[in-house]
């Protein structure tokens, strides 16, 4: 795991590709043929380079937070502004601006970040105070992805994409506690999915402990467990309908007849109805249903 190493597109000045051997006309000749974007006067990415990352360099920053994140195959809610992070001298950004935003060229809503550009190469894990990204990129690494999170999403969010970035290997441990140490206790590279860390996080805030991957003989690992018998598992798609496979019906009903209370939550249930789906939650707590019953354990269903 090494978050110096950038997925980002390449930004290249005039002077770096005369430098590599080009000629101004064989620049202008790539432009026109497409090889080469020119996303803004003396900056170019190559043909390959996301929209995003175009977009953030005409700007005149580079990719961050959420918009980054994506960018390393990270889970992150849905936020359709484009992150992006800017010197803090920066006085030329090519925005759009109102009374209450501003947006990208394409009317696209933009979330500034204020940082420090270094032309360095790898650096210190990027920390909020000090704003130091690398200007190679058209997407700061992942460490400075997460971050710059901090600024402008809510903690849970931050430790479900913390939670990804660990479970697939993308930043170790140390790498993570680098990056927010102030929220590194509440992540746990045992989460599978965002909604599966969104609700952890929102349970433990209430004091609730819910177990992640929890393993159930004759089931499998279940998304979070309360107590002993209180499972609960996270759709994590947005516009996700119905359960993922008809495995996961057989799951329910294999958890049911074993005496588990089996709750199923959708994308909205999560993100859009959670004061509801919390009050049953904690009904359950409160009355003990999450724990077995004397004589009820071992006691299963035939079916």
């Amino acid at each position: 795991m090494n978050s110096s190493i950038h997925k980002g597109a390449p930004i290249r000045s005039t002077s770096d590709l005369v430098r590599a051997g080009a000629s101004p006309a064989a620049i202008a000749r790539a432009v026109t043929s497409g090889t080469l974007v020119r996303a803004r006067r003396g900056h170019y990415l190559p043909a390959t380079a996301h929209p995003d990352e175009i977009e953030a360099v005409h700007i005149g920053g580079q990719l961050t937070g959420p918009s980054a994140a994506r960018h390393y195959g990270l889970w992150t809610v849905d936020d359709d502004r484009l992150h992006v992070l800017v010197p803090r001298n920066a006085s030329r950004l090519r925005l759009i601006r109102s009374e209450s935003s501003v947006s990208d060229r394409h009317g696209r809503l933009v979330c500034l970040h204020w940082g420090h550009v270094t032309k360095t190469g790898p650096r210190d894990p990027w920390h909020p105070a000090q704003g130091h990204v690398a200007a190679q990129s058209a997407v700061v690494d992942a460490c400075a992805a997460l971050a710059d999170m901090t600024s402008c999403q809510q903690r849970e969010r931050v430790v479900a994409t913390a939670d990804s970035a660990l479970n697939l290997h993308v930043l170790s441990r140390a790498e993570v506690a680098a990056a927010i140490p102030n929220v590194i206790q509440w992540c746990d590279s045992r989460s599978q999915a965002g909604t599966e860390s969104i609700v952890r996080v929102r349970l433990r805030a209430k004091r609730v402990h819910a177990l992640p991957q929890a393993g159930i003989r004759g089931v499998g690992f279940v998304d979070l467990l309360v107590g002993d018998r209180l499972v609960i598992e996270c759709d994590s798609a947005a516009f996700h309908d119905g359960y993922t496979s008809e495995r996961d019906y057989d799951r329910d009903l294999k958890l049911v007849a074993l005496g588990y209370l089996v709750i199923r939550l959708k994308y909205r249930h999560v993100m859009h109805e959670w004061d509801r789906v919390e009050a049953i939650i904690l009904q359950l707590v409160r009355s003990g249903r999450h724990l077995w019953s004397r004589g009820q354990r071992g006691h299963a269903v035939s079916w």
